[in-house]
């Protein structure tokens, strides 16, 4: 979802739905809209970061609500972009992707906040183990009454930088690093890519600088 806050404003944002959870294309719906509708609205004189954890909070009081009408669990992880007229932060919660690109140079990547993440940092995973908790995630959005803190990094939107948000379906595919600029502005190079995607294949590029 993109959607210009003010005129010199604007948020980019994928969401993808738990698959474990019922409902969780209407958690990805509540949990973007919640987001980009709190930061639009948002009139204090907080820092940027603050409104973003704030904005992030309010979205998770939103899908405890809806969890509550429906009687069901549901969640959602997501990543988000966030240009300001002089500032840029990546936020996410979860193993929705940024990558941002300067000519052809991957300069920033986020990092997943899931089971495979955290057991590399012990030792490397088989890819047999890999894929046995490649659908564990260590922080979403869900309802829950404790949620954990939502990452975020300020990047410098930087003369030819762009950026790519991406679902776990997307990068499970394809490693984007791989793939050349030109390659991921293909309607028909992503196209093929999606007819090979068993899991929610979102993705935004955004052009920066």
């Amino acid at each position: 979802m993109e959607r210009r806050l003010t005129p010199k404003s604007s948020i980019y944002i994928v969401a993808d739905g738990m698959g474990g959870y019922s409902n969780g294309e209407i958690a990805a719906q509540i949990v973007t809209q919640s987001i980009s509708e709190y930061l639009a609205n948002d009139k204090s004189k907080n820092s940027y970061i603050s409104s973003i954890k704030k904005a992030v909070m309010f979205a998770n009081q939103q899908v405890q609500e809806m969890r509550g009408r429906l009687n069901t669990k549901m969640g959602a992880t997501f990543a988000a972009l966030y240009f300001t007229p002089r500032h840029l932060f990546a936020f996410w919660m979860g193993d929705v992707r940024i990558y941002q690109f300067q000519n052809t140079n991957v300069v920033f990547q986020s990092k997943d906040h899931s089971m495979v993440s955290e057991l590399n940092k012990e030792r490397k995973l088989t890819p047999m183990e890999t894929e046995r908790y490649s659908s564990f995630v260590t922080r979403c959005i869900s309802g829950e009454s404790f949620i954990e803190e939502v990452e975020i990094v300020e990047l410098q939107n930087v003369e030819d930088s762009t950026f790519l948000i991406c679902s776990d379906g997307f990068h499970r595919i394809i490693d984007p690093i791989q793939l050349s600029i030109d390659d991921l502005k293909s309607i028909e190079k992503m196209s093929k890519i999606a007819c090979n995607a068993n899991d929610n294949l979102t993705f935004m590029l955004i052009e920066g600088g």
